[in-house]
């Protein structure tokens, strides 16, 4: 059985999207469980931090927020697929004249509002 390609595409992206998150999830969770156990002796307090901030939060917070961007990137802009999901159905009132629920709804607002 041959799947269809949007179908293809859309389960490709969706393996590369978890896989993502869980790589991330990993990260995270992995640099803060080995870098961010309890406090420390006051002199690597000091050395222990970069802007203020110290070096697990860096490595668990701050790097993988922004591998995940640069990554979010990549795949909307690079790999993400545009497929055509099919014709528009020309007969539909909508798109033989996509003004008329508009004009209708004003319609019925002008006649609540003066009345």
């Amino acid at each position: 059985m041959k799947l269809d390609l949007v179908y293809r595409h859309a389960r490709r992206e969706t393996a590369v999207i978890i896989t993502l998150c869980f790589a991330m999830a990993a990260w995270s969770l992995g640099a803060a469980a080995l870098m961010g156990r309890g406090p420390l002796p006051a002199e690597q307090i000091e050395t222990d931090a970069v802007g203020g901030f110290p070096t697990w939060v860096i490595w668990s917070l701050a790097i993988p927020w922004v591998f995940a961007t640069l990554a979010t990137g990549w795949f909307c802009f690079f790999f993400l697929a545009n497929d055509p999901l099919g014709e528009e159905e020309a007969d539909s009132p909508i798109h033989s004249n996509p003004h008329a629920a508009s004009r209708s709804d004003e319609a019925s607002a002008g006649e609540m509002g003066g009345a």
